[in-house]
């Protein structure tokens, strides 16, 4: 098994990607730290990973907090002896609306939790990994870290940002032995995603869903265990010459074609 012997943290790990992470990760062998915010779901996480027969530890925490980005690494080290990969993927969508209406504690609550808890997680998981002379961070992004989306502007700043720390952060530990990358999931099958779909389409989500999935060229959504699966790959020695870059996995969706989320409106 690919990771075995080596422990990884997975920020966000209560659903969706990051529970499908967490999955994939243990199926090959990895030691796991598994954070959220939301200790209910969290828990249930926790025992389904742990079927499988790895160790883990759940760590409830807010990923936009220093005390608990700094808890989940001290975690790492105290229970598995140091951290040899992070995904940080801990994300929300924010309010919905155009900038002329957008509040700025609503901004400020976006960037907390889709920007700042990556500054966090690198500014933490970093030195640690500087100083062991190995390590992996990967960082969900999106494709609206690449273009724009109508009526997200918190969502599209935050990614756009995060990508930017990616490459930041990259140029400074690539002498280290360290690597930070960045997967940009297209549409992908997430409570997120549902929530944007019954805002677009109420009564009728799938609808929604259908005609996004009509303008991919793979005619589908993007499966949570496909970014997993990209996140698994970044952090293994197969990509250890890749540092710096970024990953669409969208489905071949020309990401350069105007994107809206018209209509959508609280």
């Amino acid at each position: 098994m690919e990771f075995e012997g080596r422990s990884v943290i997975v920020t966000g790990a209560a659903k969706g990607i990051g529970r499908a992470a967490a999955f994939a990760f243990a199926r090959e062998g990895a030691d796991l730290v598994l954070v959220d915010c939301d200790a209910l779901a969290l828990a249930e996480a926790e025992r389904d990973v742990r079927a499988l027969g790895g160790a883990v530890e759940a760590l409830t925490a807010d990923c936009g907090d220093e005390a608990g980005v700094q808890g989940y690494v001290d975690r790492a080290v105290s229970r598995y002896g140091r951290p040899d990969a992070l995904f940080c993927n801990a994300g929300v969508r924010g309010r919905i609306g155009p900038i002329s209406t957008y509040d700025p504690d609503d901004f400020d609550a976006i960037v907390r939790t889709n920007l700042r808890s990556v500054c966090l997680g690198l500014r933490f998981a970093l030195p640690v990994m500087v100083e062991q002379g190995a390590g992996a961070v990967v960082v969900t992004c999106s494709t609206a870290s690449l273009v724009g989306l109508s009526s997200m502007p918190g969502y599209v700043a935050t990614k756009h940002g995060a990508l930017g720390l990616v490459r930041a952060a990259a140029s400074d530990v690539a002498a280290h032995g360290v690597r930070v990358n960045a997967v940009l999931p297209g549409a992908t099958r997430t409570p997120l995603l549902n929530e944007l779909y019954s805002i677009s389409s109420p009564g009728d989500p799938e609808a929604s869903a259908r005609r996004y999935a009509a303008s991919v060229p793979t005619g589908r959504l993007i499966e949570p265990e496909e970014i997993a699966a990209m996140a698994l790959l970044l952090c293994s020695d197969r990509a250890r010459g890749v540092n710096g870059a970024y990953f669409l996995v969208d489905g071949g969706r020309t990401i350069g074609a105007a994107t809206t989320t018209a209509g959508m409106r609280e």
